[in-house]
């Protein structure tokens, strides 16, 4: 009996790409091969027992990039909620890879397609979250639009390090995170250390106490 399952891909600004792992450590990103280049199967191996809950032809078909973006070879598919895509004496039981972890695959992918157009918000919003890392040392933006977020963390991330501040930030939802450890001088740091332990205490004591500053949303 014929699987449905489908491989393990994804299609992003209208190109196809298999998920694969050439290790186990991260998620790699390989590209529908095009007119005239080296292609291979998602089982390259002949001898390989196929999973029935695919269909054969999906996983045997030489459509596929020889090498992962970030140029590793000797990969192999990822599994879905259905497993690999080949049996194997693996009898652990493995979770369904959604999403691409390989660093270098991603900025390889991020080369291959224009950068968006900046939203007339970007601007100013890069402005408060500079500010308030100034002042508070981190920020949380609510609300970002998809296609700006990456926008908003490489453009305060470069006004941040420009300062000589010390970046980290993370993407989550609608949301972006970030802080600087080290923008804060002496005297803002102590404004800060009061505000969260009067922030803290407010639980205990009811006191009621605005948001603060650093979290907000983008407009």
């Amino acid at each position: 009996m014929t699987g449905s399952a489908s491989p393990n891909t994804i299609t992003v600004h209208g190109r196809d790409y298999v998920l694969a792992w050439v290790g186990l450590e991260a998620a790699h990103l390989v590209a529908r091969a095009g007119s005239g280049q080296p292609a291979r199967p998602i089982v390259e191996h002949g001898d390989s027992h196929l999973n029935p809950a695919y269909q054969a032809g999906e996983l045997t078909a030489p459509r596929w990039a020889t090498r992962t973006l970030c140029g590793r070879d000797e990969w192999f598919m990822c599994p879905t909620e259905a497993g690999r895509a080949s049996m194997t004496s693996w009898a652990v039981e493995e979770e369904a890879v959604l999403v691409p972890t390989c660093k270098p695959c991603l900025r390889v992918l991020d080369r291959e397609f224009p950068e968006p157009v900046a939203n007339e918000a970007l601007a100013r919003n890069v402005s408060r979250c500079v500010q308030e890392l100034g002042e508070w040392g981190c920020v949380v933006v609510h609300g970002v639009p998809a296609d700006q977020a990456e926008l908003l963390r490489k453009r305060v991330r470069t006004e941040a390090r420009r300062r000589g501040w010390k970046f980290q930030s993370t993407m989550g939802a609608d949301q972006l995170i970030a802080s600087c450890e080290n923008a804060l001088t002496p005297e803002r740091y102590e404004v800060v250390k009061l505000d969260s332990l009067r922030r803290m205490n407010s639980v205990v004591t009811g006191e009621r106490l605005p948001p603060p500053t650093w979290r907000f949303d983008w407009s």
